[in-house]
């Protein structure tokens, strides 16, 4: 049966927005406002109504949960779930597609979606606290994981997360089954005051051991917080066949950590990434960076925008190097 339903306010509604902060690693909240965003991805362009086969209202989820593994190659469109778990140990479905769904729920110690499966793709979709429509966002009302990937493979696309402790937590990825994260927003992560979340964007705590060839392209990943935008962290092993590229990056405890100091990491490619002074990290832009083994910084740039939390506006448009400088030329280690 479907059912209709009232269209959500998102907290985006322009197709770029602007800045209020108070000090490093303060809220983000939007409002209209143009050029910040530039072309990157913004509320406007992701998430559920951004969705071409949205037409104003969604249905709401009433089949099985978890979602069994006889719903393998399924694709679930333009639905609401209260939460998700796709699968259980042992016995998950694999190619599911979630196509323009909203993902709501208030969990403050838990998931948003729970992901066992394989080959999981979500594509305008967005994950939300259930108990408000706009942040900032408590830990009461608040989710730990936007999806807490423990399954094999998966594809997220033209999404959007706010509201949350950890947008995504990645599990495990090979060669033949790698991750890609592209064209998705990452905003206004939850109780940025607070001490109980160590808040991070995109996840991986279990180390390079399980998290190979992973691509993070042309995402928006900017939030106050205590811990890492891009949080690819050291846990015994470093990283391998990594692809940052495209992204719009800033604020975090630090915007980017992959491995840690990173001494052990190879074929990691870092290349055409802008990092925004629009708000301030809590200890710096970048956590660690080794030269050779294949890894690769290139083309990466510093963009100070109008009332921006630091920064000096001489500097928009310099390239960032792994040093932490602004300069005239391209890094060349």
């Amino acid at each position: 049966m479907r059912l209709s339903a009232t269209r959500i306010a998102r907290p985006g509604v322009a197709d770029a927005a602007a800045a209020q902060f108070t000090g490093p690693a303060a809220a983000l909240r939007l409002r209209p406002s143009a050029g910040v965003m530039g072309g990157f991805p913004s509320a406007a362009t992701t998430g559920y109504t951004a969705w071409p086969g949205y037409t104003g209202s969604l249905a709401t989820y009433t089949g099985p949960m978890p979602i069994p593994a006889s719903d393998t190659g399924t694709t679930f469109q333009g639905l609401r779930f209260t939460g998700a778990t796709i699968g259980v140990p042992g016995a998950a479905p694999s190619d599911v597609t979630f196509r323009g769904c909203l993902f709501q729920t208030t969990a403050p110690n838990d998931w948003n979606v729970q992901d066992y499966g394989l080959r999981t793709t979500f594509e305008y979709c967005t994950f939300r606290p259930a108990a408000t429509s706009t942040p900032p966002v408590s830990l009461a009302q608040s989710y730990q994981y936007g999806i807490n990937h423990v399954g094999l493979s998966l594809t997220v696309r033209r999404c959007e997360f706010w509201g949350f402790g950890n947008g995504i937590q990645l599990g495990t990825s090979t060669q033949t089954n790698p991750v890609l994260v592209e064209d998705s927003y990452f905003h206004d992560a939850a109780d940025q005051a607070g001490s109980t979340y160590h808040h991070d964007g995109i996840l991986s705590n279990n180390g390079g051991s399980q998290m190979q060839y992973v691509t993070i392209r042309r995402n928006t990943i900017i939030s106050g917080g205590n811990t890492n935008g891009i949080a690819l962290q050291y846990d015994g092993a470093y990283y391998s066949n990594v692809t940052v590229v495209g992204n719009l990056l800033g604020g975090w405890g630090y915007a980017v950590n992959i491995g840690g100091n990173a001494a052990g990491n190879s074929n990691v490619v870092f290349t055409d990434n802008v990092l925004t002074t629009q708000i301030q990290p809590v200890h710096g832009e970048l956590y660690g960076w080794k030269d050779g083994s294949g890894n690769t910084w290139r083309r990466n740039k510093w963009l100070v925008p109008a009332g921006a939390a630091y920064g000096n506006p001489a500097d928009s448009g310099k390239y960032w190097w792994p040093d932490g400088t602004r300069n005239a030329t391209d890094y060349t280690g």
